[in-house]
């Protein structure tokens, strides 16, 4: 059960914290401090709301520290026009580099990853990383295999017969996010982990791209699955391809109008 944990000489009483909860378990007591409702049970999510909305440092959740906490700094922040160009110069890189992205930074990029949303802060997203080029054969040699039993895509199973890596393209790492299917909503938590980690990845020059193929035999075929070791009763959800670009883009290339539409106008 969570609990959260008011310092009364920091605390102003400005009741930001009972505002901002999301699921309003959060009230002020007879001395108007904020405290769990008693009704709340289990019901807080720790999501962690109420201790960064305090600008008194003041709540800590659970049994963490304020030593816990990073503060946002505002000189860090960045520029609309910086993220403008970061998502319009994400490429899907089909050409890699043969050395593999570090442990290194993949662990720090998996780091920050886990401040990625999901849903009721449920944090189902496991990771599984494929580290060197050879495994990445070994894994789109499988996928291949399941495409040839199920006579699936035979263009590219001529193609990798012939020499092209169209499943894997090559790629140096393979980064896999798994979940349980019972919990809440993994299918989107572990995409939108994934595309928070492409993203993050593309800023410190590793290039990514969807293993789609990749994904169309994961889940389908045992051989593959029990290769990776997928744990009983988890379903693979997202995969990315992982290496240093080959080649450097110099263009932003040109894309549909967003189709919109809007309601409640006036």
């Amino acid at each position: 059960m969570a609990s959260i944990c008011v310092d009364k000489e920091r605390c102003k009483k400005d009741n930001l914290c009972v505002i901002e909860c999301p699921l309003k378990i959060i009230q002020k007591d007879k001395n108007g401090y904020p405290t769990l409702k008693e009704s709340a049970g289990r019901s807080c999510i720790e999501c962690g709301h109420c201790t960064a909305i305090c600008p008194h440092d003041a709540i800590t959740l659970n049994s963490s520290s304020q030593e816990d906490y990073e503060h946002i700094l505002s000189e860090l922040k960045v520029s609309d026009k910086a993220v403008e160009q970061l998502i319009k110069s994400r490429r899907s890189v089909r050409q890699y580099k043969k050395e593999s992205v570090s442990k290194k930074e993949i662990n720090h990029l998996l780091d920050i990853v886990r401040w990625a949303p999901t849903a009721s802060n449920g944090q189902p997203v496991n990771w599984l990383v494929v580290e060197n080029r050879k495994t990445t054969h070994k894994i789109a040699e499988l996928v291949v295999s399941w495409m040839k039993e199920g006579f699936v895509l035979p263009a590219l199973v001529d193609a990798w017969e012939s020499g092209f890596d169209c499943i894997l393209c090559g790629a140096p790492n393979l980064l896999i996010a798994h979940a349980s299917e019972k919990k809440f909503n993994p299918v989107i938590d572990c995409t939108i982990a994934m595309t928070t980690f492409e993203l993050a990845a593309s800023s410190m020059g590793i290039g990514s791209c969807w293993a789609g193929i990749f994904m169309m035999a994961v889940n389908n075929y045992t051989p593959l699955t029990e290769y990776l070791n997928i744990p009983d009763g988890h379903k693979v959800f997202s995969a990315l391809m992982l290496g240093y670009p080959k080649f450097k883009y110099h263009r932003i290339p040109t894309r549909n109008e967003s189709k919109v539409g809007w309601i409640g106008q006036g």
